[in-house]
């Protein structure tokens, strides 16, 4: 419970920064560089790499030099965040098994969440059995190197999140980004104009909008660009005692969730 009001409390806070933020309009200055993804606690990640297959995952090991969106076929897919039911990757898997051109690659980025030990192991059997691309990477330090890699971030989470800094950093990076329509997002994310937005659970829709970005490079990178210029209306979270204040919440939700 004291976890929960604390969430609960720092989303208040961090709502009002956006609203501030909203208000000044467009920025005008010129683009700042990608900033260091948050430490990991904040994704609810950890600081070690696992083996995934028959070797290490390391995020050295992707390149994440800033490049254009890839055709079709080659697109690459990010989903980030803790292995955990209610964070959708099923929901993913399955959606993304219905879409007309597979991506390329999609990685899997997070450790498991307390509690749900045997959900990557489900996961990874679904993934088998569908025949898809998909990399676990297990708890990795910095989730950077994998948003610079991915032309699409998938956030889709079925039940009500807070403020969801992996979204900005998914749109720093120039990801085409795919969301829910739950709590922070839909304060983000302007559908159509910076990223998609669709309902939560509804796997349908979620293959919808994965058809849609997928085969089309040319409205990925529309969207990328401005999803690009949105971030930088956060940057305000990213430095100063904003951000000390969201770290310590971070902080204080992890060590009560051990």
């Amino acid at each position: 419970m004291k976890a929960v009001l604390i969430l609960a409390f720092g989303w208040v806070v961090v709502r009002g920064v956006i609203a501030a933020l909203a208000s000044r309009g467009p920025r005008l200055s010129s683009p700042s560089p990608i900033s260091s993804v948050p430490r990991a606690h904040e994704y609810g990640m950890g600081s070690v790499e696992f083996g995934v297959g028959g070797g290490a995952t390391r995020v050295d090991d992707v390149d994440a030099t800033p490049h254009e969106q890839r055709a079709a076929g080659e697109t690459v897919i990010a989903v980030v965040g803790r292995l955990a039911r209610w964070e959708g990757q099923d929901l993913f898997l399955r959606a993304l098994a219905d879409v007309r051109v597979l991506p390329r690659e999609v990685f899997l980025v997070g450790g498991t969440a307390r509690g749900e030990e045997g959900y990557r192991g489900e996961l990874e059997v679904h993934a088998t059995a569908l025949g898809l691309p998909v990399t676990f990477t297990g708890e990795v330090l910095d989730a950077e190197s994998y948003l610079r890699h991915a032309d699409i971030l998938v956030y889709c989470p079925i039940r009500a999140e807070g403020f969801a800094r992996v979204m900005i950093e998914g749109m720093r990076a120039g990801c085409a980004v795919i969301a829910t329509r739950s709590g922070g997002a839909e304060q983000i994310i302007e559908s159509g104009v910076n990223g998609v937005l669709v309902s939560a659970g509804q796997r349908g829709e979620l293959t919808g909008a994965l058809d849609r970005l997928i085969g089309d490079q040319e409205l990925r990178t529309k969207l990328g660009d401005a999803a690009r210029v949105r971030a930088r209306d956060f940057d305000a979270l990213e430095s100063g005692p904003t951000r000390t204040f969201h770290r310590r919440i971070a902080d204080i939700v992890s060590r009560n969730s051990r």
